[in-house]
């Protein structure tokens, strides 16, 4: 899905999200809608990741649960084919 910065959402902290996202798709047909619906999936992680704050993505849970959560939104996006997983590939708070 490719590289992102967000801010988060910590009131009185300016910290943001330095992220690599990378998915692993089903099939080619599947990797064609995504380039479709571009920047669909780059709302969704930038409003998705923009929700969060520091505390809710420090440690091991907090970075699964992000990653079960783009699944989710980026299928839903998808009228055919899923993602199979997706990776934080880079994953740095600043």
């Amino acid at each position: 899905a490719g590289n992102f910065v967000v801010n988060l959402l910590d009131p009185g902290n300016v910290r943001y999200v330095n992220c690599r996202i990378e998915l692993e798709l089903e099939d080619s047909a599947t990797a064609k809608e995504i380039s479709i619906r571009e920047a669909q999936f780059k709302d969704a992680v930038i409003s998705l990741v923009g929700n969060q704050t520091y505390g809710d993505l420090m440690g091991v849970e907090g970075k699964s649960r992000l990653r079960e959560e783009l699944l989710v939104r980026f299928n839903r996006l998808l009228p055919k084919g899923q993602i199979a997983r997706v990776y934080l590939t880079e994953f740095v708070v600043q």
